[in-house]
C-alpha cells in the first residue's frame, strides 16, 4: 500500500488466527510497521481487528517491557490523518502518547495531530500486554474451578472487578495529554470528536467522549461513563486540562458481588 501514492482512504480488516504466541507477537509487530508506511496521501483509516480470545490463558500480544510497535505505528500515522477508526483493538497508552522510555530512546518532540478531526477506538477487554481491564469476582473464579474441566472448558468469563490501574487509567490519561497538550487543543486543534469505548463483553463497560456540546452552542464537553464504577484520578483530570470543580459526577457503588454501580463524569472543557 505504500506504493499507492494517491490513496486517500484505507478500509482494512485483520483476522488473526495464529495460535503460537511468538508468531502472534511478530505478526502484530510487522502489522505496526506496515500501517505506519501508508502513503502521506491517506487521510482516513478504518480498521477492524479480530484476534481470538484465549480466556484465562491469554498471551500478551506484545512482549512485556518492550515497545508496542502496532500502537506506535498507528500513532505515527494518525499525526497525518483526518479520521481514524479502530474496532476490536488491543491497545496500550502508546497509541496516544509515547512512553518515557520511547521518548528517551528517540529524543523526539512530543507528537501533534494538526489535521485529526475524528478519532474512534473500540477496545477489547484485554490490552496489548495481555492484561485484562477487570478481574472475575471470587465467586466467579470458584464456580469455574468447580464446574469446568479440560473436557468442559470455560466459554465465557464475567469480569466485574475493575482494575483501572493496570492500563485503563493510563490510557485515558494519555488520551487527555494528546488532545489537550499545552492548552488550546495544542495537540489536536481540529478535533471534533474523540470516542473510546470498551463494550460490555465481559462485564465492564466504559466510554470516553469528547466533542461538541449537544446544545449546539459551540462549546466542547467531556464525558466518562463506567459500569461497574471506574472513578477518575487527579492525574487524569489534570491531563484533560480541567479541574474537579468543573466536573459533574454521578455515581453509585456496586453491591458485594460486584453487580450494578456506576461512576459518570461530565465537564465543559475551557480550552476549546
Amino acid at each position: 500500500m505504500a506504493s499507492m501514492k494517491s490513496l486517500t482512504r484505507a478500509d482494512l480488516r485483520f483476522h488473526n488466527t495464529i495460535e503460537d504466541p511468538e508468531q502472534r507477537r511478530q505478526y502484530r509487530k510487522d502489522l505496526g510497521t506496515c500501517i505506519s508506511q501508508l502513503p502521506a496521501s491517506c487521510l482516513e483509516l478504518n480498521a477492524v481487528f479480530a484476534d481470538a480470545s484465549h480466556g484465562f490463558d491469554e498471551h500478551p500480544a506484545v512482549t512485556p517491557h518492550t515497545p508496542d510497535t502496532l500502537c506506535i505505528g498507528i500513532r505515527d500515522l494518525s499525526t497525518r490523518l483526518r479520521h481514524l477508526s479502530l474496532d476490536a483493538v488491543r491497545v496500550s497508552p502508546a497509541i496516544f502518547w509515547p512512553a518515557d522510555v520511547e521518548q528517551q530512546q528517540q529524543q523526539q518532540q512530543p507528537p501533534s495531530w494538526p489535521h485529526l478531526e475524528v478519532l474512534e477506538l473500540i477496545l477489547e477487554p484485554v490490552d496489548s500486554y495481555g492484561t485484562f481491564y477487570a478481574d472475575p469476582t471470587a465467586s466467579e473464579i470458584a464456580y469455574n474451578a468447580a464446574n469446568h474441566t479440560p473436557a468442559r472448558p470455560i466459554e465465557s468469563i464475567t469480569r466485574l472487578v475493575p482494575r483501572p490501574e493496570r492500563g485503563l487509567h493510563q490510557l485515558v490519561t494519555a488520551a487527555g495529554r494528546a488532545a489537550f497538550r499545552g492548552g488550546g487543543g495544542g495537540g489536536m486543534p481540529r478535533l471534533r470528536e474523540l470516542r473510546v469505548e470498551l463494550p460490555d463483553k465481559c462485564g465492564l463497560a466504559v466510554e470516553l467522549f469528547f466533542g461538541q456540546d449537544w446544545k449546539g452552542e459551540g462549546n466542547f464537553r467531556l464525558e466518562w461513563t463506567s459500569r461497574p464504577p471506574v472513578p477518575w484520578t487527579d492525574e487524569i483530570v489534570e491531563a484533560w486540562g480541567i479541574e474537579w470543580n468543573m466536573c459533574e459526577i454521578d455515581s453509585e457503588e456496586a453491591d458485594e458481588d460486584g453487580d450494578g454501580g456506576y461512576w459518570n463524569l461530565e465537564a465543559m472543557v475551557p480550552w476549546r
